[in-house]
């Protein structure tokens, strides 16, 4: 599978640890562009040149923090006031794991499958979700990151119900869970 690519002028994008992404620049933006961090980064290259047309690879440390990690661009981004790179709180999300995040986690989806994919709460939650959408769809091995609010409630657990277009869903014997709260160490969920 291609990396995923990032146009260096982005605002914000969501990466995980150990991936390797591809920036990259339009050449109407500009011919060359540099990229280094503003303090703290969590890439392992402190600085990289990214030629229009040319796709410049980079990977994220496997021992980086989660968290937001500000960059500039000489030239710098016509349109955009801040740039960061965002390292989500755990590896890629399978679109049918269960897995638990706290309130300002960022995660990916991960949709591995040829179909697109969608997902939404189970109308028998008794909260319905605190994601922004009534529902989110990947596309066919594609990625969508997203972030719990900071201000999401702690100790809740909500069914998913996941659809592939083509019908169909998850093949697990149980219904996969977006948790918030607290894990063990083991990954076990507390109240």
């Amino acid at each position: 599978m291609p990396n995923r690519q990032f146009n260096v002028y982005s605002s914000q994008f969501v990466v995980v640890r150990n991936e390797t992404f591809d920036w990259v620049v339009n050449a109407a933006e500009a011919s060359s562009v540099t990229v280094q961090p503003v303090s703290s980064w969590p890439l392992t290259q402190n600085q990289y040149v990214v030629t229009a047309g040319t796709p410049t690879s980079a990977t994220v440390s496997s021992s980086a923090p989660a968290g937001s990690y500000a960059f500039d661009c000489t030239p710098p981004a016509q349109d955009v006031g801040s740039q960061a790179i965002v390292v989500a709180a755990r590896d890629f999300v399978d679109v049918c794991a269960t897995f638990t995040l706290m309130p300002g986690d960022f995660f990916i989806w991960k949709n591995s499958t040829s179909n697109p994919v969608t997902i939404a709460p189970d109308p028998s939650n008794p909260d319905f979700w605190p994601l922004g959408s009534q529902s989110h769809t990947i596309g066919a091995h594609g990625h969508l990151s997203l972030s719990i609010p900071a201000d999401a409630d702690l100790n809740k657990s909500y069914n998913l119900v996941v659809t592939f277009d083509g019908g169909g869903g998850c093949t697990q014997n149980t219904q996969p869970k977006l948790i918030i709260g607290t894990s063990g160490m083991d990954g076990s969920y507390r109240s």
